[in-house]
């Protein structure tokens, strides 16, 4: 998988569980409505073992999807007895889980065209679950010797820089979820991003544009104090800790 080195992502540590299916997951990071990608081949078997592959693939989807982000899922799925435009597909443990995860979790289908020289069917695919932001699906020439065709699609993002913008609010500090910070954190392979940006200043901006997001995210904002009619107040102060402000500044 190649992304430009114009856009600030962060690879998605996956858990070994998962291991057996063949998925990438990372954020793209650079703008205010963040999109997570999964990038999924799934072989053209269709035996019990794939059956318990489906089964663990979408475990994966439904244990990664991001609750605050736009989450994008393109590839080969190889499952050509789905019929997208009528969301139905044969009753089996392939083809029928997978559809129920799709509808259940609001994704839409976005390939209306057959993805194979050889057949009519729709082979490759791009889910979203906000629709709104892909644009300009189409089709291009295959990559190298593949039967497959190659699917081009925009993506409208919103630029987004703490650096140089000022913010008209403030964070509830107190008022933060910690334990879905600590999560979101753990889910970046930091190791993946040392090596993918192996600039300093690449790498500074990238790591402060994961951290201003998981903020954003996870931190509740609220309007900011005036600073001609707000005074300083000690809310969580007590008459004993007031005792030990005015022993420390008489100290200092």
């Amino acid at each position: 998988m190649f992304v430009s080195n114009q856009c600030k992502f962060a690879p998605v540590t996956i858990d070994t569980k998962f291991d057996d299916i063949e998925i990438v997951c990372f954020d793209c990071i650079g703008s205010r409505n963040g999109i997570r990608f999964f990038m999924i081949y799934r072989p053209p078997s269709h035996d019990c073992i794939a059956a318990s592959l489906m089964d663990l693939l979408i475990q994966c989807l439904s244990r990664y999807e991001h609750t605050h982000y736009t989450n994008i899922i393109v590839g080969d799925l190889n499952l050509p007895k789905i019929d997208w435009s009528a969301l139905s597909s044969p009753n089996d443990m392939i083809h029928k889980p997978f559809l129920s995860f799709v509808i259940e979790s609001s994704y839409s289908q976005l390939v209306d065209f057959p993805t194979t020289d050889c057949s009519n069917n729709v082979l490759d695919v791009i889910l979203a679950n906000n629709a709104s932001i892909v644009s300009c699906v189409r089709s291009d020439v295959p990559f190298g010797s593949s039967d497959h065709v190659t699917i081009c699609f925009s993506i409208a993002l919103g630029d987004y820089c703490h650096c140089n913008t000022v913010q008209n609010y403030s964070h509830s500090w107190m008022l933060a979820d910690y334990d879905a910070i600590e999560m979101y954190l753990s889910s970046i392979d930091w190791y993946k991003l040392v090596g993918t940006y192996p600039s300093a200043t690449d790498l500074w901006d990238v790591f402060m544009s994961i951290l201003y997001t998981a903020i954003d995210l996870y931190i509740p904002q609220k309007a900011p104090l005036n600073p001609t009619t707000h005074r300083k107040r000690y809310f969580w102060s007590t008459r004993e800790l007031r005792k030990c402000l005015v022993k420390k500044r008489r100290l200092w």
